[in-house]
């Protein structure tokens, strides 16, 4: 998942109609010592756990990563705070991969998750052993540059005193993850901001949240004397170039290999860490939506600001971009998914055929059980999306393998219900009640007869334990599925009777939704 990244005229455009922005490219300090990692800090007991690998820090899903270094931080007075912002994912919100724009998303699990610990990084260059003490906060929904409902030292922002400086060095830069679980402190984070749901052609600020790094250290801002966040994300080195640890995706739980890997290489999934799949991640991340913006403010009646001066919108200029090292935990409960769904018409503003718009989040067009609307067939998968061919005499596939179920269907005895499978996606095409957005020659996988709403692929009794075996036995042409290949898959399904009355469309049957299933090693 990418950041959505604007090129620095865009930024002025968008911020000139809500902010006006200006450029603090001199508040930038360069990174001229290791960024360390100073351990997990137990918010509950005020104690340290040190020399762990808290390259996740906390045994839960990563929701938010913005990690990716610039080689800057921003140098803060005393009482001066930076607001940023950027996207936890719900169910409702789009899939894109635009290797082009470097605006990849996906999508989440929930509408919204406890937040049960976050991993903010800083540099000091404050003299001898003086240590650091900071501000954190976060606000579910923020509109970037605005000015924060949750201000620093309010309820519900976390104080972190007595942090390492620089000690005997020039400078010191710090990486701190800070655990909630030892207390009642973790959060509950609206997922695409309160509605859950992402507006097609809304203002761009709706689904975000925000949060707030301030200094409460006292600095001179003479030499050496600052204290700030680490500047995440990108630019660095006079270009938007990722370092050679940050891909299309940035190593949060919905990282997927859907997009082809960009700047440091191919996607690294499934090695990201996750609460099923405890191997540390190998890759940085560039935060979900992460705005070319942020606030920059002060509580200190009268307080400086980096100049120039006044609260407000600012940037550093285009590059590096606005924004400041940020990774939120929290344990998702979600069941991994190795497709990505399309062909969606809420979330996508598609037109259904007979006037019958879903109501199921993500589902396709509406479909009817006896007078009763399913609120339209929602197809959903799980697994390990690993190709597998029994030969003669080998022993049952060895799974999880890919599980494609489906719910919304109608329960009349006479339904039935197909899983195809396309070679290509195609712009919707009217297919019955519903629509269609698989294409290429298709397949029939498998029918099955009647089930209370729901169904899966593959089932007991089914001719094949694998969706591939099950592909690569078919009559007529042979598709052998093979790693690196992506399929193309959705639902057709009968209703006993044509719903709602739909003049030239007399037919009974109707389309779930439609996932691709990018098959690999």
């Amino acid at each position: 998942m990418h950041r959505s990244l604007i090129t620095s005229a865009g930024v002025l455009l968008l911020g000139a109609s809500a902010f006006a922005q200006s450029s603090v490219h001199s508040s930038l300090r360069p990174v001229t010592s290791n960024v360390r990692d100073a351990g997990v800090y137990h918010f509950g007991t005020g104690t340290w756990t040190r020399h762990a690998d808290t390259t996740n820090g906390i045994a839960n899903d990563v929701v938010y990563s913005n990690t990716c270094p610039t080689g800057y931080y921003a140098g803060l007075f005393t009482k001066e705070y930076i607001v940023d912002e950027g996207r936890v994912p719900g169910p409702n919100g789009p899939v894109n991969c635009d290797t082009a724009g470097r605006a990849s998303q996906n999508i989440g699990c929930a509408c919204s998750y406890t937040i049960c610990g976050f991993q903010i990084a800083y540099c000091s260059g404050l003299p001898g052993n003086a240590v650091v003490d900071l501000n954190v906060g976060f606000q579910g929904a923020y509109t970037a540059c605005a000015l924060p409902s949750v201000l620093p030292k309010s309820a519900g922002t976390f104080d972190i005193t007595g942090l390492p400086g620089a000690g005997l060095t020039i400078q010191g830069c710090w990486i701190v993850t800070v655990d909630l679980d030892a207390t009642s402190a973790s959060f509950s984070m609206p997922a695409d901001g309160p509605s859950c749901t992402w507006v097609t052609g809304g203002p761009g600020t709706d689904h975000l949240f925000g949060w707030t790094f301030q200094n409460q250290t006292t600095v001179t801002n003479v030499g050496q004397s600052y204290v700030g966040p680490l500047i995440a994300g990108s630019g660095g080195n006079g270009a938007f170039i990722p370092s050679p640890t940050c891909s299309q995706v940035d190593n949060t739980r919905w990282d997927t290999l859907t997009c082809a890997g960009e700047g440091g290489g191919p996607a690294h999934w499934p090695t990201n860490h996750d609460s099923t799949n405890p191997v540390p991640d190998i890759e940085d991340g560039w935060g979900m939506d992460t705005q070319d913006r942020f606030r920059d403010d002060t509580t200190l009646p009268g307080g400086t600001l980096a100049p120039p001066s006044g609260p407000g919108c600012y940037y550093f200029g285009g590059n590096p971009g606005g924004s400041f090292h940020l990774k939120l935990f929290a344990n998702t409960g979600c069941v991994s998914s190795p497709g990505v769904s399309f062909c969606r018409p809420l979330e996508e503003s598609l037109v259904c055929p007979c006037g019958n718009p879903p109501t199921t989040p993500g589902a396709g067009c509406n479909a009817q059980t006896g007078v009763i609307p399913t609120g339209g067939g929602l197809l959903t998968s799980t697994g390990n999306a690993i190709p597998y061919d029994r030969g003669i005499g080998a022993e049952t596939n060895p799974g999880p393998h890919v599980t494609i179920t489906v719910t919304g269907l109608p329960t009349n005895a006479a339904e039935s219900a197909y899983l195809l499978q396309g070679t290509l996606t195609i712009a919707p095409l009217t297919f019955g009640q519903g629509l269609r957005c698989c294409g290429g020659p298709l397949k029939r996988l498998q029918i099955h007869g009647a089930s209370p709403s729901t169904t899966s692929w593959p089932a007991a009794g089914d001719i094949k334990p694998t969706i591939s075996e099950r592909s690569n036995s078919l009559p007529g042409a042979i598709v052998h599925i093979l790693p690196g290949q992506t399929y193309c898959y959705f639902s057709q399904f009968r209703q006993t009777a044509t719903w709602p009355a739909c003049p030239g469309i007399p037919v009974a049957f109707n389309a779930s939704n439609a996932q691709n299933i990018l098959w690999h090693l």
